[in-house]
């Protein structure tokens, strides 16, 4: 999980336990909104999402691993 730049929000990987999507919290609601739904052969490991909140960078687990990069609109 990682906090947005403001506080008000949390991304995080949710889903089954062998695959989840990007998901952003509201925290002040709970209201919970998918920001990408991944192919069901991304595995991901780690992730962190920019200063600005505008992108989220992930590695994905797999023989050869490669970073990726999503831009979200604004």
């Amino acid at each position: 999980m990682a906090f947005s730049p403001d506080g008000q929000s949390l991304v995080v990987l949710r889903g089954d336990f062998d695959h989840k999507n990007f998901w952003l919290i509201d925290l002040r609601t709970g209201a919970g909104r998918l920001l990408a739904e991944l192919p069901a052969e991304f595995v991901i490991g780690d992730f962190d999402i920019s200063p600005d909140g505008s992108d989220i960078l992930f590695d994905r687990v797999q023989e050869n691993s490669e970073l990726a990069l999503i831009e979200r609109a604004r």
